[in-house]
Protein backbone atom coordinates (compact mmCIF):
# COMPACT_ATOMS: atom_id res chain seq x y z
CA UNK A 1 0.00 0.00 0.00
CA UNK A 2 2.71 2.33 1.08
CA UNK A 3 4.81 2.02 -2.43
CA UNK A 4 1.35 3.76 -4.06
CA UNK A 5 2.22 6.99 -2.06
CA UNK A 6 3.11 9.93 -3.95
CA UNK A 7 6.39 11.47 -2.52
CA UNK A 8 8.52 14.56 -3.26
CA UNK A 9 11.98 15.21 -1.66
CA UNK A 10 13.79 18.70 -1.66
CA UNK A 11 17.52 19.12 -1.87
CA UNK A 12 19.50 22.18 -2.43
CA UNK A 13 22.94 22.48 -3.04
CA UNK A 14 25.09 25.35 -2.49
CA UNK A 15 28.69 26.52 -3.73
CA UNK A 16 30.65 25.04 -0.55
CA UNK A 17 29.16 21.88 -0.30
CA UNK A 18 31.48 18.48 -0.16
CA UNK A 19 31.77 16.54 -3.17
CA UNK A 20 31.62 13.51 -0.96
CA UNK A 21 29.27 14.49 1.26
CA UNK A 22 26.60 15.50 -1.34
CA UNK A 23 27.39 11.90 -3.04
CA UNK A 24 26.85 10.15 -0.02
CA UNK A 25 23.62 12.29 0.76
CA UNK A 26 22.24 11.62 -2.72
CA UNK A 27 22.88 7.95 -2.61
CA UNK A 28 21.44 7.32 0.72
CA UNK A 29 17.81 8.67 -0.94
CA UNK A 30 17.93 7.11 -3.96
CA UNK A 31 18.76 3.82 -2.11
CA UNK A 32 15.54 3.86 -0.20
CA UNK A 33 13.42 1.07 0.58
CA UNK A 34 10.15 3.05 -0.32
CA UNK A 35 11.39 3.90 -4.12
CA UNK A 36 8.05 5.47 -5.28
CA UNK A 37 9.10 9.25 -5.41
CA UNK A 38 10.65 11.81 -7.03
CA UNK A 39 13.85 13.97 -5.97
CA UNK A 40 14.02 17.71 -6.43
CA UNK A 41 17.48 18.99 -6.52
CA UNK A 42 17.69 23.04 -6.59
CA UNK A 43 21.53 24.61 -7.09
CA UNK A 44 21.04 28.03 -5.38
CA UNK A 45 23.60 29.78 -7.20
CA UNK A 46 26.51 28.72 -9.57
CA UNK A 47 28.18 25.96 -7.91
CA UNK A 48 31.68 23.99 -8.72
CA UNK A 49 32.31 22.39 -12.03
CA UNK A 50 32.41 18.87 -9.89
CA UNK A 51 29.63 19.69 -8.35
CA UNK A 52 27.29 20.24 -11.43
CA UNK A 53 28.93 17.66 -13.39
CA UNK A 54 28.18 14.54 -10.56
CA UNK A 55 24.27 15.80 -10.32
CA UNK A 56 24.30 16.21 -14.18
CA UNK A 57 25.55 12.46 -14.30
CA UNK A 58 22.78 10.85 -11.87
CA UNK A 59 21.12 8.90 -14.84
CA UNK A 60 18.16 8.11 -12.48
CA UNK A 61 14.37 8.54 -13.48
CA UNK A 62 13.51 10.39 -10.13
CA UNK A 63 16.37 12.80 -9.70
CA UNK A 64 14.90 16.14 -11.10
CA UNK A 65 17.75 19.11 -11.31
CA UNK A 66 16.81 22.69 -11.20
CA UNK A 67 19.62 25.30 -11.74
CA UNK A 68 19.74 28.75 -10.35
CA UNK A 69 22.14 31.23 -11.15
CA UNK A 70 21.89 33.97 -8.08
CA UNK A 71 22.24 32.63 -4.60
CA UNK A 72 19.31 33.31 -2.69
CA UNK A 73 19.79 31.28 0.39
CA UNK A 74 18.69 28.14 1.81
CA UNK A 75 15.32 29.45 2.54
CA UNK A 76 14.26 31.08 -0.33
CA UNK A 77 15.45 28.32 -2.39
CA UNK A 78 13.08 25.90 -0.55
CA UNK A 79 10.68 27.90 -1.05
CA UNK A 80 11.00 27.91 -4.71
CA UNK A 81 11.18 24.30 -4.56
CA UNK A 82 8.11 24.07 -2.79
CA UNK A 83 6.41 26.80 -4.82
CA UNK A 84 7.52 24.31 -7.95
CA UNK A 85 6.35 20.90 -6.74
CA UNK A 86 3.47 22.01 -4.80
CA UNK A 87 0.53 22.64 -7.47
CA UNK A 88 1.72 18.72 -8.29
CA UNK A 89 -0.49 17.86 -5.45
CA UNK A 90 2.53 15.31 -3.83
CA UNK A 91 0.69 13.68 -0.64
CA UNK A 92 4.05 13.97 1.40
CA UNK A 93 7.43 16.46 0.73
CA UNK A 94 10.62 14.99 2.56
CA UNK A 95 13.36 17.35 3.61
CA UNK A 96 17.27 16.41 2.73
CA UNK A 97 19.93 18.32 3.06
CA UNK A 98 23.65 18.24 0.93
CA UNK A 99 25.93 16.98 3.76
CA UNK A 100 23.66 14.38 5.87
CA UNK A 101 22.78 10.77 5.59
CA UNK A 102 19.54 9.24 5.54
CA UNK A 103 18.81 5.74 7.33
CA UNK A 104 17.78 3.24 4.01
CA UNK A 105 14.11 2.99 5.71
CA UNK A 106 13.95 6.56 6.88
CA UNK A 107 10.74 6.84 4.07
CA UNK A 108 9.36 3.85 4.76
CA UNK A 109 9.04 4.57 8.34
CA UNK A 110 8.49 8.29 8.00
CA UNK A 111 5.10 7.45 5.67
CA UNK A 112 4.25 4.64 7.63
CA UNK A 113 3.47 6.69 10.01
CA UNK A 114 1.86 9.62 8.32
CA UNK A 115 -0.61 7.02 6.51
CA UNK A 116 -1.78 5.60 10.48
CA UNK A 117 -1.38 9.29 11.67
CA UNK A 118 -3.93 11.51 9.56
CA UNK A 119 -3.87 14.81 12.40
CA UNK A 120 -0.34 14.58 12.38
CA UNK A 121 0.77 17.48 10.11
CA UNK A 122 4.88 16.89 9.77
CA UNK A 123 6.77 13.85 11.21
CA UNK A 124 11.09 13.93 12.05
CA UNK A 125 13.40 11.87 13.37
CA UNK A 126 15.80 11.55 16.06
CA UNK A 127 19.78 11.39 14.45
CA UNK A 128 22.82 9.30 14.63
CA UNK A 129 25.90 12.33 14.56
CA UNK A 130 28.36 11.70 12.55
CA UNK A 131 31.68 14.14 11.85
CA UNK A 132 33.72 15.15 8.88
CA UNK A 133 34.35 11.27 8.67
CA UNK A 134 30.84 10.36 8.39
CA UNK A 135 31.72 8.23 11.45
CA UNK A 136 29.22 8.31 14.73
CA UNK A 137 30.03 10.39 17.24
CA UNK A 138 26.62 10.97 19.33
CA UNK A 139 23.26 10.83 18.61
CA UNK A 140 20.63 13.41 19.45
CA UNK A 141 17.35 12.88 20.65
CA UNK A 142 13.97 15.23 20.39
CA UNK A 143 10.99 14.74 22.19
CA UNK A 144 7.88 12.16 20.33
CA UNK A 145 5.19 15.15 20.34
CA UNK A 146 6.55 19.02 20.25
CA UNK A 147 4.26 21.79 22.01
CA UNK A 148 4.51 25.39 21.28
CA UNK A 149 6.35 25.55 24.87
CA UNK A 150 8.68 22.69 24.07
CA UNK A 151 9.87 24.35 20.63
CA UNK A 152 10.40 27.86 22.73
CA UNK A 153 12.52 26.27 25.40
CA UNK A 154 15.21 24.56 22.34
CA UNK A 155 14.30 23.31 19.15
CA UNK A 156 12.94 19.51 19.04
CA UNK A 157 13.25 19.19 14.98
CA UNK A 158 15.87 18.18 13.07
CA UNK A 159 15.29 19.96 10.12
CA UNK A 160 16.50 17.28 7.35
CA UNK A 161 15.03 14.54 9.08
CA UNK A 162 11.15 16.18 8.05
CA UNK A 163 8.05 14.60 6.65
CA UNK A 164 5.41 17.14 5.92
CA UNK A 165 2.12 16.63 4.84
CA UNK A 166 1.55 18.22 1.71
CA UNK A 167 -1.30 20.37 3.25
CA UNK A 168 1.26 21.82 5.61
CA UNK A 169 2.18 24.93 3.72
CA UNK A 170 -0.78 26.10 2.60
CA UNK A 171 -2.28 25.91 6.28
CA UNK A 172 0.98 27.51 8.13
CA UNK A 173 2.84 29.43 5.01
CA UNK A 174 6.70 29.00 3.64
CA UNK A 175 9.73 29.47 5.45
CA UNK A 176 9.99 33.62 6.03
CA UNK A 177 12.73 34.98 3.75
CA UNK A 178 13.35 38.28 5.55
CA UNK A 179 14.76 36.27 8.33
CA UNK A 180 18.70 36.16 7.98
CA UNK A 181 18.79 33.16 9.62
CA UNK A 182 16.73 30.87 11.58
CA UNK A 183 13.40 30.57 9.46
CA UNK A 184 12.94 26.79 10.40
CA UNK A 185 12.59 27.60 14.21
CA UNK A 186 10.62 30.42 12.85
CA UNK A 187 8.20 28.29 10.63
CA UNK A 188 7.79 25.62 13.15
CA UNK A 189 6.45 27.88 16.19
CA UNK A 190 4.50 29.50 13.88
CA UNK A 191 2.92 26.13 12.79
CA UNK A 192 2.66 25.42 16.63
CA UNK A 193 0.94 28.46 17.35
CA UNK A 194 -1.65 28.55 14.67
CA UNK A 195 -2.62 24.16 15.81
CA UNK A 196 -0.20 22.05 13.84
CA UNK A 197 0.71 18.50 15.67
CA UNK A 198 4.27 17.84 15.69
CA UNK A 199 5.65 14.62 16.21
CA UNK A 200 9.45 12.44 16.07
CA UNK A 201 10.01 9.03 15.50
CA UNK A 202 11.91 7.88 18.68
CA UNK A 203 14.34 6.36 15.60
CA UNK A 204 17.79 7.64 14.60
CA UNK A 205 16.60 7.43 10.91
CA UNK A 206 19.04 9.91 9.32
CA UNK A 207 22.69 11.01 10.14
CA UNK A 208 23.35 14.20 10.88
CA UNK A 209 26.70 16.06 9.85
CA UNK A 210 28.22 17.39 13.31
CA UNK A 211 30.61 20.43 12.39
CA UNK A 212 33.42 21.65 13.91
CA UNK A 213 32.45 25.36 13.83
CA UNK A 214 28.99 24.46 15.58
CA UNK A 215 30.12 26.36 18.43
CA UNK A 216 30.15 29.94 16.60
CA UNK A 217 27.23 28.78 14.66
CA UNK A 218 24.94 27.81 17.21
CA UNK A 219 26.26 31.51 19.10
CA UNK A 220 25.35 33.43 16.18
CA UNK A 221 22.02 32.27 16.07
CA UNK A 222 21.30 33.40 19.32
CA UNK A 223 20.33 36.70 17.97
CA UNK A 224 18.46 36.09 15.88
CA UNK A 225 15.95 33.24 17.71
CA UNK A 226 15.74 35.85 20.43
CA UNK A 227 14.01 38.07 17.49
CA UNK A 228 11.97 35.45 16.43
CA UNK A 229 10.55 34.45 20.45
CA UNK A 230 9.72 38.31 20.12
CA UNK A 231 7.19 37.53 17.38
CA UNK A 232 5.64 35.31 19.17
CA UNK A 233 6.19 35.85 23.18
CA UNK A 234 5.87 39.28 25.33
CA UNK A 235 6.55 40.75 28.60
CA UNK A 236 7.54 38.03 31.23
CA UNK A 237 7.09 35.06 28.84
CA UNK A 238 9.29 36.52 26.23
CA UNK A 239 12.03 37.49 29.09
CA UNK A 240 12.26 34.00 30.64
CA UNK A 241 12.56 32.20 27.11
CA UNK A 242 15.58 34.32 25.99
CA UNK A 243 17.86 33.29 29.34
CA UNK A 244 19.11 29.93 27.37
CA UNK A 245 19.92 32.07 24.64
CA UNK A 246 21.39 34.86 26.41
CA UNK A 247 23.34 32.14 28.46
CA UNK A 248 24.93 30.68 24.93
CA UNK A 249 25.79 34.16 24.21
CA UNK A 250 28.24 34.45 27.17
CA UNK A 251 29.25 31.50 27.83
CA UNK A 252 33.01 30.57 26.93
CA UNK A 253 33.44 28.86 23.84
CA UNK A 254 35.05 25.78 25.34
CA UNK A 255 32.90 25.58 28.26
CA UNK A 256 29.67 25.45 25.42
CA UNK A 257 31.92 22.59 23.74
CA UNK A 258 32.07 20.60 27.06
CA UNK A 259 28.11 21.33 27.42
CA UNK A 260 27.51 20.10 23.46
CA UNK A 261 29.96 16.82 24.23
CA UNK A 262 28.03 15.94 27.17
CA UNK A 263 24.84 16.22 25.39
CA UNK A 264 25.61 13.88 22.25
CA UNK A 265 27.20 10.81 24.36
Amino acid sequence: MFMRVKLSVIMSVYKNDSLENLILSVESILMQTLNNFHFYIQTDGIIPKQLDSYLDSLADDRVIILKRDKNIGLAASLNDLLEHILPLDYKYIARMDADDISDINRFKEQVAFLELNKLVDLVGTNANLINEKSNIIGVKKVKQKVSFTDMIKKCELIHPSIMFRNTFFEKFGLYDVSLKKSQDFDLWLRALLKGANIENLQKNLINFRYEEEIINRRKNEQKQNMLIKKKYLSGYKYYLSIVPNFIIMILPNFILKIIIQLKIK
